[in-house]
């Protein structure tokens, strides 16, 4: 094991970034410094060097606002689907027997076709939204287990990957973490 000091490259910084509805996540940033030249088989870092640390996290009311949103636009498009199904079986539906004739019928009624381009329209809109909302729920198998940070309240999950960017922005790798867990003992940790 190669061991060198590190420093702290300043305080721990969660910010939103901007409004949570353009990006739900929150930024969680933070900077090592290395004092000391550091080597490693093929890898080099220079004495001075800052590494910048960057990941997302995102809060237990924002996971569930988010899913809020999607299951309302799942709701639409499942309902509108639904209609648009019945004017399917109102315009075409299957043939029934008729006891009295002794033969099938089929018994069909018009829809009106400007409802129907009015109906697929909608239904294709709250597909769309369906789908963006989705989009912008993280995926559940790249988030931590649910934690707690230090000063956030709510509970809190942590994107497994981060990124490691040096002072010019190069990207030099990724890195990891997980939020402190209440169910764990301090020996998990070390």
């Amino acid at each position: 094991a190669v061991i060198r000091p590190i420093q702290s490259g300043g305080a721990w910084n969660i910010n939103s970034g901007g409004k949570l509805q353009q990006k739900p996540y929150q930024d969680l940033t933070f900077a090592l410094q290395f004092p000391e030249t550091l080597e490693r088989r093929d890898v080099t870092i220079d004495a001075g060097t800052t590494l910048h640390l960057t990941g997302q996290l995102y809060t237990q009311s924002v996971i569930d606002r988010l899913n809020q949103e999607f299951y309302n636009a799942r709701e639409e498009a499942w309902e509108l689907g639904a209609e648009l199904n019945d004017m399917v079986n109102i315009q075409g539906p299957p043939k029934k027997w008729n006891e009295e004739l002794n033969k099938w019928e089929k018994k069909s009624k018009t829809v009106n076709p400007l409802h129907w381009a009015q109906k697929n329209l909608a239904y294709n809109s709250a597909k769309a939204r369906q789908s963006q909302a989705n989009e912008r729920r993280p995926d559940p198998n790249s988030l931590s287990e649910k934690g707690a940070l230090p000063g956030i309240s709510d509970g809190v999950y942590v994107v497994k990957e981060g990124l490691v960017k040096n002072q010019k922005g190069a990207v030099m790798g990724r890195w990891s973490m997980q939020p402190i867990l209440k169910d764990r003992a301090v020996s998990y940790y070390n």
